[in-house]
Order: C-alpha cells, then structure tokens, then sequence
C-alpha cells in the first residue's frame, strides 16, 4: 500500500477523534460563558438563602441577649424583694394543731395524712411514686407564733440563736437545729407513702399539722442515707424522760370506742388506741409544762375528731376521757406562749384543760 495513503487515513482518523472529545467535553462541560436565565435565577435564591441565615442568627443572638439581660434584670429583683413559691399541694392531717404533734413523724408511725395536690397540678405528676416506700415533704410551717419577727426583721438581722432543750438553756445557732421558726419558715420530713390516687397521696408516720402548705414531694432513695453520719450528743436518739406506759380509764376506753364512726382517719380503735398510745408515750408536754415529772393537773390534745385529756402519774400516763369535737372547733389557740415553740419542747405541748379553745 502507498505510504501516503497510511498516512492519510491515520490522520483522518486522528482528525475525527479530536473531534469527538471536543464534542464529548462540550456536552460534559458546558462553557460558562453560556449561563442560561435558570442558572441566574438559583444564584439569586442562593444569595437570598444566605442574607436570609445571616438575618435569623442576628435575630437569635439579639432575643439570647435580651433573655439575658431580662433574666438578670429578674435575678436582681427577686434578689431584693424575695422568691414566691405556690404550694403544690395542701396536707389534711389527723394531727388538728400542733399538740400532740411528735417531734419527728417516725415516732409515731400509726400517725395517717393525706396530701392532695392543687387543681394546677396534674395528677400525673404522681405516676410511679406509689413505687417509693418513702418520699421527702417539703412544707411551710403555716402556724408558726413569730410572724412578727419576721416581718420586723426583714431590713435587720434575724435572731441567730436558741436554746434546745438538751442544753440546759445554752444557745447554738439556729442553723444547726430543727427549729420551725426560721428566716424561711420551711420544713422538711420524712414519711411513709401508703397510696397514690389521682391527685390523692395518702402518708403515714408524718409530723404535719392539717392545713400545712406542701412545696414539693421528692421520692426517698438509698443514697439519702449517709452511713458516716455524725452528729451532737444533745440531737443524739436517746430521751433523757422514762418513757411512761399509757393507760385507759373504763370510762375513756368506752368514749374512744363509741367515737370511732365519728372519725376520719381512723376505722378500728385498735388503731387509734396504739396511735394515742405512741403520742402520749413521749411526754409531750414542754419544759414548761414540767415534761417528765408526775402531775395532777390535766392536759388535752387532739387527734382526728378526738379530743383526749390525759395526766402523767409516778407510774403511767392516764388517758382519763375523750370526746368527739367537731373540726370546726379543733384549733386551739395559737398564742400560748413557749409551749408552741418546737425548739423549747419535744413535741408542741399540751393544752391545760383550763385554758379555754377559739
């Protein structure tokens, strides 16, 4: 074959091949000299998009700051003025005042309550509570006697101190007692959880008065318990009273069980008998009621509708009658002096049965 002939064929066919790919590219890469209206349009939108995300994040950081500064501005005046807390919830107690009331709800473990939760609080906060043995109640001490000095001190200095009863009337700061009268009038206790119902939580082995406001409820769990607890020999378990039997008289045996249909917690009498009975087994009169010592002079307190009046002998205490009262009526006076104080006795005391009721 002629040589040029080769030739001219191989670059023909080079010819066509360049062709081709230039086609190929042409069709994979198109120029960009040759922007079609479409093209404008979506980097318009692209632009638009980004100016837009840049506005948004303005906004957000302007509203995080004004949050701020609104918080803070919120912080300063409550710092000043105080906090508010609505109750969650209110306590109907077989426990009507304070006497008789124990130092520490464990004490007396037949003592029964109920906490019902206010109408802004949906049962279902309860779900799963009923699976806790136990549970913390914070409360307000709703009938403390120093409003007063509360209300005169809030520009001075709160009294700092007081005097347990163990002390022999040597003061510690107030701080490192149970006291109820407290800058914050707030309680904090521990009960027995026996059911949960709707917006019902009923308790037992409490230290409540009926009325008390509760702030929150939170469950009991094991790591409550500190097992290095340390702690003064005057808050030490031990009582320095010899824990006295209680004892009936016919006639107030025969009250308690013909008042039985009367009363709100309690169905049998075998109940409220051992519940009396672990009440009055701790003295509950004060310091100045002469705790611990042998007396005539009789005192009364209320459980339930249950009025009981009672005296501590040399050898028992005696529960000489009861008496049905009507709710109405169950709350004694809240101006009786160092008896309503929970730092100056062991319980809330006893009302004389002299002294007469609101």
């Amino acid at each position: 074959m002629d040589t040029k002939v080769v030739w001219s064929t191989a670059l023909l066919a080079c010819a066509l091949g360049v062709g081709v790919g230039v086609a190929a590219s042409s069709i994979f890469f198109p120029s960009t000299h040759d922007a079609t209206p479409e093209d404008d349009t979506i980097a318009n939108l692209r632009r638009d998009l980004e100016k837009e995300k840049a506005l948004r994040a303005q906004e957000r950081s302007g509203r995080t700051h004004a949050e701020r500064d609104a918080r803070l501005l919120a912080q300063k005046q409550l710092d000043k003025d105080g906090y508010t807390f609505e109750p969650i919830g209110t306590v109907t107690s077989c426990f009507r005042d304070r006497r008789g009331t124990p130092r520490q709800g464990a004490l007396v473990p037949g003592s029964l309550a109920r906490i019902t939760l206010h109408a802004s609080i949906s049962p279902t906060s309860l779900e799963c509570l009923n699976q806790f043995s136990h549970m913390w109640v914070l409360f307000v001490f709703h009938e403390n006697t120093n409003l007063a000095k509360v209300t005169t001190h809030k520009t001075a200095t709160y009294p700092s101190k007081i005097a347990p009863p163990r002390l022999g009337g040597k003061k510690v700061g107030l701080f490192s007692t149970r006291t109820p009268h407290r800058p914050n009038s707030i309680g904090l206790t521990v009960v027995k959880v026996d059911a949960v119902s709707g917006r019902f939580v009923d308790i037992s082995g409490h230290d409540l008065v009926d009325g008390t406001p509760v702030l929150d409820i939170k469950p009991y769990v094991p790591y409550d318990n500190v097992a290095s607890l340390v702690c003064p020999e005057w808050v030490a378990e031990k009582d320095d009273i010899l824990p006295r039997p209680v004892h009936f008289t016919v006639e107030a045996q025969v009250q308690l069980e013909q008042a039985i249909p009367a009363m709100q917690f309690y169905t049998s009498v075998a109940a409220m008998r051992a519940t009396i009975d672990q009440i009055l087994v701790l003295d509950i009169r004060s310091i100045h009621q002469k705790r611990g010592e042998a007396s005539d002079t009789e005192f009364h307190f209320r459980l339930d509708h249950l009025d009981v009046v009672f005296k501590t002998l040399d050898d028992f205490i005696q529960v000489t009658r009861c008496s049905v009262v009507d709710n109405k009526t169950t709350k004694t006076s809240r101006e009786q002096g160092p008896n309503n104080h929970r730092e100056d006795t062991y319980g809330h005391g006893g009302l004389q049965i002299e002294q007469p009721l609101e």
